[in-house]
């Protein structure tokens, strides 16, 4: 049912029913799958199609990606439910001791960029609204490629974490209604282990003359920034620059009172981003706490910038107009007149490592939004220069690494 090959995971978790259904031609039976291919075009569709419920079950094909493939008419911009093949990867990673490889799906866009030396890459966390609804997973991350030329020079790993993914950890308590308006259990967050297993494996699978393993980044945005700040708690040590998006850090089972914890995250350099008017979305105390703990003054340098009318969200009637950098320490470059060592790394040259790693959080302000900054710091990198600041980022030498 995956596209590559035959996937253990997904024949483990589909539904063992069978259900008939109108295929155009009269009624044929359909497996309950995890993925399959669309018959008529190159896309690989979720297998939460193919499940009922009380509404829109006459929206969505349960043999194609969407009626009007099936019909030979294009593809629904709404109810399409596949992903291009040609990004849609599958990967074998541990599950518990005892039971067998489970096998994880992302999304993968390599570098356009090929240069004499390895890229940087990007592990992409994405929101919770994605578990339900996998096939907006590309939208976002063709979105940001799309706006950020710099992303080019990335090798950029987008994991699903979506329903019926092992990737994914499912809330005890929290439920939604699926596509299908059922009341389901809802996703909690990222699986961490599993999530940076993916994510290794994927640039494992493109090789070290790909991917320069002193440049692994991870961003993500909403419930994704939570999983970045909890895969930063683990395996920091291995990761060059961290950039959280809307998203605090959970301190999963008291961690901060780990010795082992404080040594990972104080290797890594953090950028956060926030809406300043979601206040739950940050946390004065983890960045105090982080600056003590890595010498740095408790009082942090600011510096607010304001953000041209031409470059805020059209999605918004008017987006952010300002942030402000709250910076621990000094950083390397920040967006606009960023320093020499990032005009290298745009240039190709050999990236510089900042004296110490950097610690900050941008918070913006103004406009509608008070939720999503994401959409704007992904894309104006003349702002905020975020992929720039990622490709000056080397894992702290000393630290363990990983090939």
């Amino acid at each position: 049912s995956c596209p590559s090959s035959p996937c253990g995971h997904c024949a483990a978790t589909a539904a063992a029913a069978s259900m008939e259904v109108d295929a155009g031609q009269g009624s044929q039976t359909v497996e309950a799958v995890q993925w399959f291919h669309c018959p008529s075009c190159d896309k690989t569709v979720t297998g939460l199609v193919r499940g009922t419920g009380p509404e829109n079950t006459d929206l969505m094909s349960r043999t194609h990606c969407c009626r009007c493939c099936q019909n030979g008419s294009g593809h629904d911009a709404h109810w399409c439910a596949g992903l291009p093949s040609q990004m849609f990867r599958e990967v074998e990673i541990l599950g518990d001791l005892t039971a067998p490889p489970l096998r994880a799906h992302y999304l993968l866009v390599e570098p356009h960029e090929r240069k004499a030396r390895p890229a940087p890459a990007l592990l992409w966390l994405h929101g919770a609204a994605t578990y339900t609804w996998p096939e907006t997973l590309c939208k976002d991350v063709q979105a940001f490629v799309d706006a950020n030329p710099a992303t080019r020079g990335f090798a950029v790993i987008a994991p699903l974490a979506t329903s019926g993914e092992p990737l994914a950890e499912v809330s005890d308590w929290r439920r939604k209604q699926d596509r299908f308006q059922n009341d389901v259990p809802y996703v909690e967050t990222f699986h961490v282990q599993r999530t940076w297993d993916c994510f290794l494996a994927a640039c494992r699978a493109l090789g070290p003359g790909c991917v320069d393993f002193d440049r692994l980044c991870v961003t993500g945005f909403s419930m994704g920034a939570q999983a970045a700040w909890n895969i930063g708690l683990r395996f920091g040590d291995h990761i060059a620059a961290l950039a959280p998006m809307a998203g605090c850090c959970s301190w999963p089972g008291n961690c901060w009172e780990e010795e082992g914890t404080l040594a990972r995250i104080s290797q890594v350099s953090i950028r956060a981003y926030s809406m300043e008017a979601d206040n739950r979305s940050y946390a004065w105390r983890d960045f105090a706490w982080l600056a003590r703990h890595r010498g740095l003054p408790r009082e942090s340098m600011q510096s607010t910038v304001p953000i041209p009318e031409d470059t805020r969200l059209r999605k918004f009637k008017e987006g952010p107009n300002e942030f402000t950098n709250y910076c621990w320490g000094i950083p390397v470059g920040s967006g606009a007149g960023a320093g020499t060592s990032c005009e290298l790394a745009s240039r190709g040259e050999a990236p510089v490592q900042p004296s110490a790693p950097d610690l900050q959080l941008t918070l913006l302000r103004g406009g509608e939004e008070d939720h999503n900054c994401w959409d704007l710091v992904y894309a104006q990198e003349e702002t905020f220069g975020l992929l720039r600041w990622m490709a000056c980022c080397r894992r702290t030498p000393g630290a363990g690494g990983v090939r």
